[in-house]
């Protein structure tokens, strides 16, 4: 009974340390695409905001 007991909490344990590993894991890598994100999200904002100003221009007829 008592190695039951023990046997149980040790597989428990064994899980726990998994779970916690893989949680830890996964937080790394979420942390580590984010940089990659925020660096490949610059140069297209700076597109965005340069297309953006040349559409907003007004027209130029001549008369300046």
């Amino acid at each position: 009974m008592v190695f039951e007991a023990v046997a149980f909490a040790a597989v428990l344990a064994v899980f726990s340390g998994i779970a916690l590993l893989l949680f830890f894991e996964d937080f790394e890598a979420a942390a580590f695409l984010a940089t990659f994100t925020v660096a490949l999200a610059r140069p297209l904002v700076a597109l965005r905001l340069v297309l953006l100003s040349l559409i907003e221009q007004e027209p130029r007829h001549g008369y300046d």
